[in-house]
């Protein structure tokens, strides 16, 4: 591999990790303000929220543990 061959796989590399970023900032962005009525209408604060089944109707992993009495 050549400096040159190198120095633009490290180019590409950083611009991807780049706008896998800024997407995945813009995508989590969207989502708060989509479900902004969720996560402000819940007494319980964001534990509540994240308790909830999300849209697909699958429950969050850490839900599904079983509580022992």
């Amino acid at each position: 591999m050549t400096i040159l061959d190198r120095m633009y796989f490290v180019n590409f590399v950083r611009n991807y990790l780049i706008v896998l970023v800024c997407l995945l900032g813009l995508y989590i962005v969207v989502d708060l303000f989509t479900n902004l009525n969720d996560f402000t209408s819940q007494r319980g604060g964001i534990g509540a929220v994240a308790k909830q089944p999300d849209r697909s109707g699958h429950q969050h992993r850490h839900h599904h543990r079983r509580q022992h009495r």
